[in-house]
């Protein structure tokens, strides 16, 4: 992503990050301005690396609503997110709102894009296989296994899937012994709160191909698609869009 950022030709660009990852937050926008927006209190008291004055804010508000502030109409040169899209509970449906938003506060320009991180499933993953895998010690940490059993149990039409019904089916897979589950797949204690209740109770997981076209119908064209070689880098691929 920063690659992306340093190759665009504004040595100033204004920048729009859709929730308050820090690894995005603390990019270098050489001398542009970063405004980012999270609808989650408790997530930018918990997660916000801090402001900088006239380079770096945020802001609480719903992302669907943003284009209702005339201030943010066509105003940005790029737009970020990390799993902003997945983040939405309301189904593909709602990504395409999500969309339509993102095409008006996007610049009409050639060089203005969208960088997405993109939580995308593989329908080869069975809830039964990626249980043997954390049994087995082979998933790296409880996010990438929820994230993972989230994608396999998600609705194939809507692609929602309800993360409070994921943690109700680990629970029983492990025979109501969590703590015991945890130790087995190698995780810290901490895990076993976190897979008690589901953080977001309802996440959309759809599929790359389906992200696209989404954003074809809102005027947008995918550009590139970059698999890196982190765990989970097939199910979370950085996708960048722009405009024909």
């Amino acid at each position: 992503m920063q690659k992306l950022i340093h190759d665009h030709p504004s040595d100033s660009p204004r920048v729009l990050l859709l929730g308050v990852t820090k690894g995005y937050a603390g990019l270098d926008f050489k001398r542009g301005s970063l405004l980012a927006v999270d609808g989650m209190k408790e997530m930018i008291d918990a997660e916000w690396i801090g402001d900088v004055p006239n380079s770096r804010t945020v802001l609480h508000a719903n992302w669907l609503n943003l284009a209702d502030t005339p201030e943010h109409l066509g105003a940005f040169d790029i737009i970020l997110g990390d799993g902003s899209f997945a983040a939405l509970g309301g189904g593909i449906s709602q990504q395409a709102d999500l969309w339509k938003v993102t095409a008006q506060l996007l610049k009409p320009s050639p060089s203005s894009f969208v960088g997405l991180r993109h939580f995308a499933p593989l329908d080869k993953d069975t809830v039964e296989s990626i249980q043997e895998e954390a049994k087995n010690g082979k998933i790296a940490t409880d996010g990438i296994y929820r994230f993972r059993l989230g994608m396999a149990m998600r609705d194939r039409t809507t692609h929602q899937v309800d993360m409070v019904e994921v943690c109700k089916w680990v629970a029983e897979a492990c025979d109501n012994n969590l703590e015991a589950f945890v130790k087995q797949a190698g995780w810290p204690e901490t895990a076993v709160t976190v897979l008690s209740g589901g953080v977001l109770p309802r996440v959309t997981f759809s599929p790359r191909e389906v992200l696209a076209e989404l954003a074809e119908k809102a005027g947008f064209r995918l550009r590139e698609t970059d698999v890196g070689d982190y765990e989970m880098a097939d199910q979370s691929p950085v996708m960048v869009f722009d405009r024909p």
